[in-house]
C-alpha cells in the first residue's frame, strides 16, 4: 500500500499489519486499512455508513501487547502499533464465531442468496452444525411489504442503526436478555403494528436475510440489475433496480447518490410494482362514436367493460392521425374566426426533462401559444414568482443535505417526514449530530416535531403575520447584516418602515404564537452562524403565497444568510422532476432556462433553433393551469394535450375542471393508466413508465441525473417523447430526432434522446458544461456548470445574484387573509395534502400493491377534541362539505392536528378532495389556495 491509496488530505499513521509497514488515515479502522492492504476480514455488524459496532467479533484481529483480540472494525492505528490478522488465535476466534452464527441463523442462505453470513462462513472454513442450533422464535409476517424471520436472526444490530442512527426512525431496538434476546419493533409489536414507516433501511442493512422483502426477492439472484433514479418525490434518490429473468423488477435498493447516499423511503424501496400493473394501457384507445363524456362518473375506476363500451383499440398510426387530426381542426376553426389559439397542454413533472422541453416546443411550434403548464403551478409558482423577483433566480440557493452545516433551520409549511422522507433524515442526523436547531413553523404538529427545538403550531392561513413579527425583531433589535445589506440588497428601508408596524405582540393574536417566542426564534435565526430556510406547499399553496416567500427571502436576506454552505433558501420541490420541467421551459411564461417570453432575444433564438419563422412565438405569456381550465369552461379553449398529469383529481374545484375537460371538444391524453382525465379523452395513447425508459431528472437541489431504461414496456405502449415526435411530425413540423419508441437510449447524442437533451441544452446556460456524454457517464451533476471541466455548483448567488445590478430586491408583503374564511355554514378549515404512501394523484401509488395495502383508503383527520364535539369516533363516517362539493369518508383521530381544523390527503378518486378546495387564486404566483378552505364537517347519514 502506498501513500496514493490513502483518503485525500490524509496524514498517515504508520503501523505493521502482518509484519508488513503500512499507512492508515487519521481515524480509519483497522479493518478498513487491512482491505486497502488487501487483507480481506470477516465482517457482519460492520456496513458502510453505519456506526461500527464491534458486538459481532468476527473481524478480530491480535495486536501485540494486549491480552485479548480486538475487533478491527471499531479500533483505529496508533503509530507503531503492530497488528496482525492471520495468527491461529485469531483465525480460529473468528471461524468459532461464524460457526456460532451460523448455528443462530440456520436458514439464512435460502432467505438471502448473497447471504453475508454464508459468504464469510465459506471463506473463514467455518462449518455449519458444529454447535446445535438456538430454539426456534419464528417469522412476522404481519407486514405487507417486509417479512421478518428471526430464526435468521444474528443480533448484528445493523438494522438497529439503520433505522436508529440513518433514518432517525426510533422503530427498532434490541430487548430480552441472554439467549432469548431479540429484535424488536417498538415494544415488541408486530412489523405491521408497529410505527415503521417502511423506509427498508433496516432490509438493505441485513446481512442474513432476516428481515427482506415479502415477495421473497431476495432468495434468488437477480438477471440483470440497473442503476437508475427514484420517479418519486423531488430529493432524487438514486436506486438500483434488480430485474428478474421475466424482464420483472424483483426488488430496488438504495445506491450512492448525492441526494440519499444509499437511503430510500417506502414509495422508493416497494413502491415500483405499479409499473407491473394489470391496469396498464397497453393498446391506443379511441373514444367510439356517440359515447358521451360524463363529469359526473368520474371518480371510479372503469371495468374492463366499461371500458370497451367506451372505447376501441386503434392502431398507433390511427390513434396518432386522429390525435393530431383534432388539434388541428380546432386551431383551423379557431383561426378561421380570428381567435386566439384554442388549444392548450399540460406537460408532466413525472417524466424526464427531454419529454419536457418536447412536449412544451410542440405546444409552442404547432399551436403558436404559450399555453402549456404543468403541475408547479400548482406546487411552487408563488416561491418561483418571490424568488425571480426578488433574486432574479428560482432556483435553491443550497442543497438538501446542506442542513449538516446549519446550526439553525426554518422549516415551515412542510412536512418532509411524509412528502421527502430520505430529506427529513438528513435533518434528523443534523440535529443529533451536529445540535442544529430546529425551527418547525406548521399548524400541524407533524413527525418532525418530537425532533425541533421549537414547534411554532400557528393559526392556519397566519404565515405573513407571523413572519413579519419576526422580520420586525430582527430590524428593530439591530440583528441585521448591514455590510450585507449594503453590498448585496437593495429597498431595505421599505422592508424596514413595513415591518414597523408588525411587533410580535401586535400579531400574536393574529397567528396564535406568544411574542416572547416569536422573539425567541427571530433572534436564534438571526444570531445563528448558519441558518437555513426549508419551506413546502404550506407555504405556496395560498392567495398569498408570494407574499409568504416574500418574507422568507427577505429573512435571509436582511441577516446575510445565503451564498454560504448551511444557510440559504430551499423550497422543497414537490415532484421527481418539477425542477427540471420548469428548467425545460414547461411554463406558460417563460422559455427553457427562465428565459421571459417578453424578451424578443430569447424568442428569437428559440425560433432560430427550432427552425421556425421570426414571429411564430408571440410575447404575450400563456394561460396558467387554472387560467386554461376556466378558459375551457368558457369555451375558449377547445383542444387539449395531457401528458402524464391528472386535472381531473388535481385541479382546485374539481367538479368545475371535470367539467371543462367533458367540455372540450377534443382531448389527447398520454399516459400509463386510464386515469380519471383520461376517461375524458377523445384519444388515449399508452405510454412509458420510469422504469421503462431513459432521460434526464433534475431534483430540487438542481442536480441533473440520469435515468435509466430498465424493463420493457408492456404490449404496444410507447415513449412519451417518441410519441411527441410523432404528433408533431403530424402536424407539419419536421422533426427528425429519432426518439427510439421503446424508450431506450445510449451515450450517443447525434441522435435519439440525446440529440432532444443537447438541442435542449443549447437554450439553457446553466447546463453548458453538462454534455450527454458527461451525463452519461457520471450520472449526476449539479447547475450552474459552465463547462465540462466544471463540478458544478452546489451553493449559488456566492458574490452577486444574477439581476441587472447583481443585488437582490427586497419586497414587503402586505397581510391579507385568505380567500375563504370559516363561517357559521362552513366553520373549520380544510388542509389538504400529500401521504406518506401516496404520491399525488395517486394514479401511480395506488396501483401499487405493497403501497395500497398499507394506505388502503381515504379518511379525514381531525383533532379528537374536535371529532368529540362533532359526535364523530374513529372509522366513522363523515360527510366533509365545502361551497364547491362533498365527499364521505372514515375519520382518523390526530392530535397533532389544531382543533377545528381537518387534513384530507388528495391521493383517493373515492373521496377527492380537491372536490372542496378553493379555485382563488394568487395574483402573482396565479396558483391556487389549496391548503385552506372553508368546510363542513358531520356524521355522514345511512
Amino acid at each position: 500500500m502506498n501513500n496514493n491509496d490513502l483518503p485525500h488530505d490524509a496524514a498517515p499513521v504508520p503501523f505493521t499489519l502482518d509484519g508488513r509497514a503500512v499507512e492508515a488515515a487519521p481515524g480509519e479502522t483497522l479493518l478498513h486499512a487491512a482491505e486497502r492492504a488487501g487483507v480481506l476480514l470477516p465482517r457482519l455488524c460492520a456496513s458502510e455508513g453505519l456506526r461500527p459496532a464491534g458486538n459481532c467479533r468476527a473481524c478480530v484481529v491480535e495486536i501485540e501487547g494486549e491480552r485479548v483480540l480486538a475487533p478491527s472494525c471499531c479500533r483505529t492505528p496508533s503509530a507503531g502499533m503492530v497488528v496482525k490478522t492471520d495468527t491461529p488465535r485469531a483465525a480460529n476466534a473468528r471461524r468459532t464465531v461464524l460457526e456460532l452464527l451460523l448455528a443462530d441463523a440456520p436458514g439464512s442462505a435460502a432467505l438471502k442468496h448473497d447471504s453475508e453470513l454464508a459468504h464469510w462462513a465459506r471463506e473463514g472454513g467455518a462449518r455449519a452444525g458444529h454447535f446445535a442450533p438456538r430454539e426456534a422464535v419464528g417469522t412476522d409476517a404481519s407486514h405487507p411489504a417486509m417479512t421478518v424471520n428471526r430464526d435468521a436472526c444474528i443480533q448484528c444490530t445493523r438494522c438497529i442503526r439503520a433505522c436508529r442512527e440513518t433514518q432517525g426512525n426510533d422503530v427498532l431496538g434490541l430487548a430480552f436478555r441472554g439467549g432469548h434476546a431479540q429484535i424488536v419493533f417498538d415494544q415488541n409489536d408486530p412489523m405491521g403494528a408497529s410505527t415503521c414507516v417502511a423506509c427498508g433501511e433496516c432490509v438493505q442493512a441485513c446481512p442474513t436475510g432476516a428481515i427482506a422483502p415479502a415477495n421473497g426477492a431476495f432468495a434468488k439472484p437477480s438477471f440483470k440489475q440497473i442503476d437508475s433514479v427514484c420517479p418519486f418525490c423531488g430529493v432524487g434518490c438514486q436506486l438500483r433496480y434488480h430485474v428478474d429473468a421475466n424482464d420483472r423488477i424483483a426488488h430496488v435498493e438504495g445506491i450512492a447518490g448525492p441526494a440519499n447516499e444509499g437511503r430510500l423511503c417506502v414509495k422508493g424501496r416497494f413502491g415500483f410494482d405499479y409499473a407491473h400493473s394489470p391496469e396498464r394501457l397497453t393498446r391506443p384507445l379511441i373514444r367510439r362514436d356517440g359515447v358521451a363524456k360524463d363529469p359526473l362518473a368520474v371518480g371510479r375506476r372503469l371495468t374492463p367493460d366499461e371500458v370497451r363500451a367506451q372505447y376501441r383499440e386503434a392502431s398507433w398510426d390511427e390513434a396518432l392521425d386522429a390525435a393530431a387530426a383534432g388539434l388541428r381542426r380546432a386551431l383551423q376553426a379557431s383561426a378561421a374566426r380570428g381567435r386566439a389559439s384554442p388549444v392548450a397542454g399540460f406537460g408532466s413533472a413525472k417524466g424526464t426533462n427531454e419529454e419536457a422541453y418536447l412536449f412544451q416546443k410542440l405546444i409552442r411550434s404547432a399551436f403558436g401559444t404559450h399555453n402549456v403548464d404543468h403541475c408547479t403551478r400548482l406546487c411552487h409558482a408563488s416561491s418561483v414568482a418571490a424568488l425571480m423577483e426578488g433574486l432574479g433566480s428560482a432556483v435553491v440557493t443550497n442543497p438538501l443535505r446542506d442542513v449538516a452545516h446549519a446550526d439553525f433551520v426554518l422549516l415551515i409549511g412542510a412536512n418532509p417526514a411524509q412528502n421527502h422522507p430520505v430529506g427529513a433524515t438528513w435533518i434528523k442526523n443534523a440535529i443529533r449530530e451536529r445540535g442544529t436547531r430546529l425551527v418547525l413553523a406548521d399548524p400541524r404538529r407533524t413527525e418532525l416535531a418530537r425532533h425541533a427545538w421549537k414547534h411554532l403550531g400557528f393559526t392556519p392561513g397566519s404565515d405573513v403575520a407571523l413572519l413579519n413579527a419576526m422580520l420586525h425583531v430582527i430590524v428593530s433589535e439591530d440583528l441585521t447584516d448591514p455590510a450585507y445589506i449594503a453590498e448585496h440588497t437593495r429597498d431595505f428601508e421599505l422592508i424596514r418602515a413595513h415591518v414597523a408596524g408588525f411587533s410580535p405582540e401586535a400579531m400574536a393574536p393574529v397567528c396564535g404564537i406568544d411574542a416572547a417566542t416569536i422573539r425567541e426564534v427571530a433572534r436564534a435565526y438571526a444570531t445563528a452562524k448558519n441558518a437555513m430556510i426549508l419551506w413546502g406547499m404550506g407555504i405556496s399553496q395560498h392567495t398569498h403565497g408570494t407574499d409568504n416567500a416574500r418574507c422568507l427571502i427577505a429573512l435571509a436576506l436582511i441577516t446575510g444568510q445565503i451564498g454560504r454552505p448551511g444557510t440559504g433558501l430551499h423550497p422543497l420541490r414537490g415532484q421527481n422532476n418539477v425542477q427540471g420541467a420548469s428548467d425545460a421551459g414547461l411554463i406558460p411564461m417563460v422559455l427553457p432556462d427562465y428565459a421571459r417570453v417578453g424578451e424578443a432575444a430569447a424568442r428569437h433564438k428559440a425560433e432560430a433553433l427550432w427552425g421556425l419563422a421570426p414571429g411564430t412565438l408571440g410575447s404575450e405569456p400563456g394561460l396558467t393551469v387554472v387560467e386554461i381550465v376556466d378558459a375551457a369552461h368558457r369555451g375558449e379553449i377547445t383542444a387539449m394535450l395531457i401528458q402524464g398529469e391528472n386535472p381531473a383529481m388535481s385541479d382546485p374545484d374539481a367538479n368545475h375542471a371535470r367539467e371543462a375537460l367533458a367540455g372540450l371538444q377534443h382531448l389527447v391524453v398520454i399516459d400509463i393508466f386510464l386515469t380519471e382525465t383520461a376517461t375524458l379523452a377523445d384519444v388515449v395513447l399508452p405510454a412509458t413508465a420510469w422504469p421503462e425508459k431513459t432521460g434526464s431528472v433534475t431534483n430540487t437541489d438542481r442536480c441533473v441525473q440520469l435515468g435509466r431504461k430498465a424493463v420493457g414496456s408492456p404490449g404496444d405502449a410507447r415513449a412519451d417523447a417518441w410519441i411527441t415526435e410523432q404528433l408533431a411530425l403530424r402536424l407539419g413540423l419536421g422533426w427528425r430526432y429519432g426518439v427510439a419508441p421503446d424508450g431506450s437510449g445510449s451515450a450517443e447524442n447525434a441522435h435519439g434522446i440525446g440529440a432532444v437533451y443537447e438541442e435542449m441544452r443549447a437554450l439553457m446556460p446553466s447546463i453548458a458544461g453538462l454534455g450527454w456524454p458527461r451525463l452519461w457517464r457520471e450520472g449526476a451533476v449539479t447547475y450552474p456548470v459552465a463547462d465540462d471541466a466544471d463540478p458544478g455548483q452546489a451553493v449559488v448567488f456566492t458574490e452577486r445574484f444574477p439581476t441587472p445590478d447583481g443585488r437582490a430586491r427586497l419586497v414587503p408583503a402586505a397581510l391579507t387573509a385568505p380567500a375563504e374564511t370559516p363561517d357559521a355554514m362552513y366553520p373549520l378549515v380544510l388542509i389538504t395534502g400529500r401521504q406518506l404512501e401516496h404520491w399525488h394523484t395517486g394514479s401511480m401509488t395506488r396501483r401499487s400493491p405493497v403501497l395500497d395495502a398499507i394506505e388502503p383508503g381515504p379518511v379525514v383527520s381531525l383533532n379528537p377534541r374536535t371529532a368529540a364535539r362533532l359526535h364523530l369516533g374513529p372509522g366513522a363516517p363523515a360527510r366533509v362539505a365545502s361551497r364547491r362539493g362533498a365527499i364521505t369518508l372514515p375519520v382518523r383521530l390526530d392530535d397533532a392536528l389544531p382543533t377545528d381544523t381537518a387534513f384530507i390527503p388528495f391521493a383517493y378518486a373515492e373521496a377527492a378532495a380537491n372536490l372542496l378546495t378553493n379555485p382563488a387564486l394568487d395574483p402573482v404566483g396565479k396558483i391556487a389556495e389549496l391548503k385552506y378552505c372553508a368546510v363542513d364537517v358531520r356524521p355522514a347519514m345511512a
